[in-house]
């Protein structure tokens, strides 16, 4: 879409776009309020949502672009109170530039949703109307089967008619997607604020690309900044419930770019002290909870943190703490574990939890509880194996499970136990070669184990 330059014309809130009444909100957002919290996060997103500076103030087909598409009508309780509520109603919708219905089934029950989405049409046309898909199937009346998984109200699948009033002509309204398996809510968002300003939606991916790139390097850089915010947030999540919601959701996106994708970058350059202070913070987030009271989600970013904490300080050398951490690790995956004792992916968590408690008690000496904690690792593995055996990244579990014991037995001149533990381990990894050829390496190198165990036994 092309863009003109506009020098000497201001974005307003109050163009007039042919309706009769001029224009105070952006957007009128109509939903069930069985949809209140998603209702509160997209006028959240799109009020803070602020527009690339260099195409500020200039125009498009569809009017000047602003800073940020604010005010957005949400609730009805922002209307001064007045004798007739729907007369109110009417009004905002009037000085709505555009109507953005969040789809749900709820949405598609809701008597309100449908008067408010007819009104806006007989206000403004069809034109001006967008549709956030929330929950639900698109069209799904069609099926019988699927008939309560429709999304869209009856009052945004049909045209208004030239007095106003739904006609018989099937539209197909203009939506975004916010589930996980379509638009997702960061470019449902890009494609609302595109399609409400004129601006290409290519422009507001790349800056949004750019604005991410940037980040990133402030946070290799220092995180100073990254880590105060997390702290804020943590103390304002003590505040009101909504405002306390949304900043919990912002500190675990930042928690969660701190174990992902920050240290993928940091950790090869050597980072270290970068790395052990990201981790500290990311683990403060959650210390002052009770294991009890996090949920499924923030009990993994935490054993996450610990394992991050404990692998960067077992590098550097302080071997107490890192145990001390691995240690707070096991405690964390086991609680998971505990309340989903069959959930393959609870049983790995725990026995990399198991894994470093173990390495970390072999590099200070603590044989005995080197072998308890890697007994407990081969044994997780097993569980593995008989949960899915055609899991090869599982099956690679119980081989290196079986090489860590070798080794133990090994350095404990318990030959014949090391020598059954190496072939265990060559068997494994023997099994895996035509599924991941790359593992010959690990076979030769259990080759090598196995000599230097028949050597301890005087089978030269």
């Amino acid at each position: 879409m092309s863009v003109l330059l506009a020098r000497d014309v201001a974005p307003s809130a109050s163009t007039d776009f042919g309706s009769g009444h001029a224009s105070h909100y952006w957007a009128f957002i109509s939903y069930s309020h069985r949809d209140a919290r998603a209702a509160a996060a997209l006028q959240h997103a799109l009020e803070t949502y602020r527009l690339p500076h260099r195409l500020v103030g200039t125009r498009t087909e569809i009017g000047v672009v602003p800073n940020f598409v604010k005010p957005v009508f949400l609730d009805r309780e922002e209307l001064p109170a007045a004798a007739d509520l729907k007369a109110s109603v009417r009004v905002a919708l009037a000085r709505s530039r555009w109507l953005i219905v969040l789809c749900s089934p709820a949405a598609v029950q809701s008597a309100w949703v449908s008067l408010e989405i007819i009104e806006f049409k007989r206000l403004h046309g069809d034109a001006r109307v967008l549709a956030v898909i929330l929950a639900g199937e698109p069209f799904a009346n069609a099926d019988a089967a699927s008939k309560g998984e429709e999304c869209f109200p009856q009052a945004l699948r049909f045209a208004a008619g030239a007095d106003g009033e739904l006609g018989t002509t099937p539209i197909e309204p203009s939506a975004v997607d916010l589930r996980r398996h379509g638009d997702g809510k960061r470019y449902a968002l890009l494609k609302l604020v595109a399609g409400m300003t004129g601006v290409g939606v290519d422009e507001l991916v790349h800056r949004d690309g750019r604005r991410r790139a940037q980040r990133l390097g402030w946070l290799a850089l220092g995180t100073t900044a990254g880590m105060l915010i997390m702290t804020a947030l943590t103390i304002m999540a003590v505040r009101a419930r909504n405002e306390a919601q949304q900043r919990r959701a912002q500190a675990e996106e930042l928690v969660e770019f701190i174990l992902g994708d920050l240290r993928t970058k940091l950790q090869p350059v050597g980072r270290l002290d970068l790395l052990d202070a990201l981790g500290t913070k990311a683990l403060a987030h959650y210390s002052a909870q009770p294991l009890v009271d996090l949920d499924a989600n923030e009990l993994g970013r935490r054993a996450r943190a610990l394992h991050l904490i404990g692998s960067i300080r077992e590098e550097r050398g302080n071997l107490d703490e890192a145990w001390q951490a691995f240690r707070e690790a096991a405690d964390t995956t086991a609680q998971l574990l505990a309340r989903d004792p069959s959930n393959g992916q609870r049983i790995f968590d725990h026995a990399q939890s198991a894994y470093w408690l173990g390495y970390v008690e072999w590099l200070r000496g603590q044989v005995g509880l080197a072998e308890t904690s890697f007994r407990q690792y081969l044994a997780l593995a097993e569980q593995l194996i008989r949960i899915d055996p055609h899991n090869v990244d599982w099956r690679l579990e119980f081989a290196y499970a079986t090489q860590n014991l070798g080794n133990l037995y090994l350095a404990s001149a318990r030959s014949q136990a090391a020598l059954a533990a190496f072939k265990a381990s060559r068997d494994a990894f023997a099994a895996l070669v035509r599924l991941r050829p790359a593992l010959k390496m690990e076979v030769a190198n259990e080759d090598g184990w196995i000599g230097k165990a028949e050597e301890q036994c005087g089978n030269y």
